[in-house]
């Protein structure tokens, strides 16, 4: 009693020098949050280097001098967490005050958190690159779902952690003023710690010089490194214009004549059939030529089906999406090249494609059609995309009945393939009885991020890790398609059904490049080179035969039709079977920030960023895993490749755009300057006929003449921002009254809509339309109102 009586005296004694419950919080609020936050920041650090990085290393010494230099890189950490506190300390000292700086602790920790979830999927600190979604439109359900996918154990530890450092901090408020009341107090501390800082901040810089793996940056540093980095003015390139963009320059392609004219007459004996043949076309969701062939041959590990099958098959390894994402790698397999690339997919997709297509054809020539998908299409307005084609059934995951997701959903990217694929070959079997030829498209989404295979399923692959969940999942594919095919040979349709089976693009897990992870941060390889199989149980029995052809995702409508039978088609691919193909140039992109243009010239492949940075130059034949950047050794080639890839930008949209029904030409095409600088490209002032059709971009009308009385907007396309910008919408009317509006444009987006609140009826005459940023007009457009303009009202669409 005695003892205790004592200690509450002393704690009096020393409490009586300060005014509780209203003192001065703000040296309580820094140091809090600096030791906090630090604390927090230097643990993430740890367990990145132990529980993500460490199996990274070619050696356990490597590991060892990494954790040893950890203490004297902590320069960043240390200085970001003090401009933190600072910040926080200047928050009031009462209870609003107290409330902000929780709000402001736990936002800091949170990012922390998040920030080291993204550094175990990519082994980088999260930055303004990792979404190529022009129009910010992606569901958030999908990516939540890839998010809560990556959370383990570490995560789970670091949010009690969170919560406990939080519930502490708060708990304990009187006992930590005190000690920062003395601490504020000893004033030659501060001196003292300067010093100190200013003997480290050398070291720090020294030892993070050897670091790799970006563990001395701290997430949010290294966020706005990205935000601020494509920010500096940039030179105007100088572009030529190109009629010829397909010959060979400076590559040459050499392949065996002799096995490539093996494999011209197997096509044909296809081609002789009596019948037509079924056709089930399989594509494979993230999977490239590099994954399911490593070595230029199936792996009977990964896909022991196929591997059995190969004897009737044809394998083309060595073929190129245009785009490392789903949605614009499929548009050109559907059109025989024709392709989406400076124009929003979300606008283009609203529109049905009329040109040579897939499945017309398929449909002149008696065929009944089917698609069957365990991936939900409503990612990137792919939905729409292949719904306007005329399918005669299509099954989308996400219209399945909500039991049946219940049950068999993989995760937030789709459903189980083996279910799905049951339900198509249902479909399949009641064809089969009308004696008509039938074509089933099915894709697959298991090996999408974040990868799975069905409780309980065996594979050879462990799946505690993204890499062995991924090939996890093949495995379970490659059996899907083995039970497919073996239900075709007990039905009786085996024999006469062509299986064909692609990728859309391929998947990276750093193995040939330390920072490329998933697929759209860049053009290598292992992003952007896919393959094709064709398998016939009756014609091909002595495969399997490989060729060696350079070919890219447009060249399969054309060989479908060539196995047909078919007339030749107006399109930009050519027939793989062609005795004799012309050796051409193939090209591919990415818009994911910073964008990247490349094209494959025979045995060269070159890599540019759009604004001509970083050029990279790899001649494969010696160099296929492209590691020995020879863009310093040809400097000419980089300025003739860059300007080919230019004009192929530029050409690929306004030539897709010719066969869409529906869409009204407005406004100019982007020439390649265009395409360089962020900013507006283009506007024009119209109206959408409906809520919907404004929600989706669809069906936009441009009026170069206003009725008075017309509800108009700003259409506007524009090259990208990567980060938030903000702009003011000047209209003038004809006696020179301004009408200013406000409009913030987010990063990433190419096109907008802006409805004007403008009083009517319109003043009579010409009006003017500016785009202001900085006090510079950026862009102008006139337009007229006159009564004798029709008035348009927005309609009902079914």
């Amino acid at each position: 009693m005695f003892f205790h009586k004592k200690k509450d005296n002393l704690f009096q004694e020393n409490t009586q020098n300060f005014s509780f419950p209203d003192p001065n919080l703000r040296p309580w609020y820094f140091w809090t949050f600096f030791m906090v936050h630090f604390f927090f920041a230097f643990l993430i650090q740890w367990e990145n280097l132990l529980g993500y990085l460490s199996y990274t290393f070619d050696h356990v010494r490597e590991g060892i001098l990494v954790a040893l230099r950890i203490p004297f890189f902590q320069g960043e950490i240390l200085l970001v967490s003090i401009i933190l506190a600072a910040f926080a300390s200047l928050l009031p000292s009462n209870k609003w005050g107290k409330s902000l700086f929780f709000l402001y602790l736990l936002a800091s920790l949170v990012f922390l958190l998040f920030d080291q979830i993204m550094f175990k999927l990519f082994f980088t600190h999260m930055n303004f690159s990792f979404s190529d979604d022009p129009m910010g439109l992606t569901s958030i359900y999908l990516l939540l779902g890839s998010t809560l996918a990556e959370m383990d154990f570490i995560t789970y530890i670091n949010l009690f952690l969170l919560i406990f450092l939080l519930y502490y901090f708060s708990s304990h408020e009187e006992q930590i003023l005190q000690w920062t009341q003395k601490i504020s107090h000893k004033k030659r501390l501060i001196p003292i710690l300067l010093f100190l800082l200013f003997i480290y901040l050398p070291l720090n810089l020294y030892c993070s010089h050897f670091e790799n793996y970006l563990l001395p940056r701290h997430p949010l540093t290294f966020l706005a490194e990205s935000y601020l980095k494509n920010q500096k003015p940039l030179q105007a390139p100088k572009f030529k214009k190109v009629e010829d963009l397909y010959s060979l320059r400076h590559g040459e392609i050499r392949w065996n004549p002799a096995k490539e004219e093996a494999i011209y007459h197997q096509g044909l004996a296809i081609q002789k059939r009596k019948r037509k043949p079924n056709i089930i076309f399989i594509v494979i969701e993230s999977v490239g030529s590099l994954q399911i062939m490593p070595r230029g041959k199936l792996s009977s590990k990964r896909t022991p089906h196929l591997s059995q099958l190969a004897r009737h098959g044809i394998f083309f390894p060595e073929i190129y999406t245009v785009f490392p994402g789903t949605i614009r790698s499929h548009i050109p397999m559907m059109t025989g090249g024709r392709l989406v690339t400076w124009t929003s997919v979300y606008e283009d997709c609203n529109y049905p494609y009329i040109g040579p297509n897939l499945i017309s054809l398929l449909k002149k020539s008696g065929y009944r059609t089917a698609l069957f998908s365990a991936q939900i299409l409503g990612h990137e307005g792919m939905d729409r995309f292949y719904k306007n084609f005329p399918y005669d059934k299509i099954f989308d995951y996400i219209d399945a009945p909500k039991d049946f997701q219940n049950k068999y959903t993989i995760h937030s990217w789709g459903g189980m393939e083996g279910p799905v694929m049951d339900l198509a070959l249902q479909w399949v079997k009641k064809e089969a009885k009308k004696k008509l030829p039938f074509f089933l498209h099915f894709f697959t989404v298991s090996n999408h991020h974040p990868y799975g295979v069905p409780d309980g399923y065996k594979s050879p692959f462990p799946t505690n890790t993204n890499k062995g969940r991924y090939y996890a999942g093949l495995h379970y594919i490659d059996s899907v398609i083995g039970k497919t095919v073996e239900k075709l040979k007990k039905w009786g349709l085996l024999e006469n059904t062509l299986l064909l089976i692609t990728g859309d693009h391929g998947q990276a897990f750093g193995e040939r490049h330390p920072k490329n992870y998933t697929h759209k941060h860049f053009l290598y390889e292992e992003n952007i080179k896919t393959f094709w199989m064709i398998f016939d149980f009756k014609i091909l029995q002595k495969g399997p035969f490989y060729s060696e052809r350079i070919g890219f995702v447009g060249d399969f409508l054309p060989t479908i039709n060539f196995l047909l039978g078919g007339s030749s088609l107006d399109v930009p691919g050519t027939n793989l079977f062609t005795p004799k193909p012309k050796k051409r140039i193939i090209y591919f992109h990415k818009s994911a920030i910073p964008e990247k243009w490349g094209l494959r010239d025979g045995g060269w492949k070159f890599i540019i960023e759009a604004t001509q940075k970083h050029p990279e130059l790899y001649y494969l034949p010696n160099d296929p895993k492209e590691q020995r950047n020879l863009a310093k050794d040809h400097p000419q080639w980089i300025q003739e490749y860059y300007n080919l890839c230019a004009n192929w930008i530029a050409k690929g949209s306004p030539e897709y755009r010719k066969y869409l029904k529906g869409f009204q030409q407005y406004g100019k095409d982007l020439r390649p300057e265009d395409l360089i600088f962020p900013g507006p490209k283009d506007i024009s002032i119209g109206y959408y006929p409906t809520q919907k059709d404004m929600e989706n971009f669809a069906h936009f009308k441009a009026l170069n003449e206003v009725h008075p009385l017309q509800k108009i907007g700003i259409f506007g396309r524009w090259q990208p921002y990567h980060n938030r910008q903000f702009f003011k919408y000047d209209v003038e009317s004809p006696k020179g009254k301004h009408y200013w509006f406000d409009m913030i444009m987010e990063r990433g987006w190419a096109i907008t809509w802006y409805p004007l609140d403008l009083p009517r009826p319109l003043e009579k005459g010409k009006w003017k339309v500016r785009i202001w940023k900085d006090g510079k007009v950026l862009l102008e457009k006139d337009f007229w109102v006159s009564p004798q303009a029709p008035l348009l009202l927005p309609v009902k669409r079914q």
